[in-house]
């Protein structure tokens, strides 16, 4: 939980969202993060971007199947980091 404890903190501190375009770019941009948390980082945003949840159906039908992949495969991950990545994916699929 150590790592995620970090990587849920960068995530959750994104509040820019006039600009939802540059959650993942903000995110790993953030100097602390080792690469090892980069990558991580990169892996959950894949995966909350992943086609197979947006492709077919509405925005929220997306939001609802990316949030409940994340939750699989990243257990770790907080309910409002989870809903931040969740929210700047819906923005890359509108």
């Amino acid at each position: 939980m150590g790592q995620f404890s970090q990587i849920n903190a960068v995530i959750e501190a994104y509040t820019d969202w006039a600009r939802p375009w540059m959650f993942y770019d903000s995110v790993v941009a953030i100097e602390r993060l080792a690469d090892d948390e980069r990558s991580l980082i990169t892996a959950i945003w894949s995966e909350g971007c992943n086609e197979r949840h947006w492709s077919d159906g509405s925005v929220p039908e997306g939001s609802a199947a990316a949030e409940l992949a994340l939750e699989q495969s990243f257990p770790a991950l907080s309910a409002k980091a989870r809903s931040r990545v969740v929210r700047a994916a819906a923005y890359q699929w509108k």
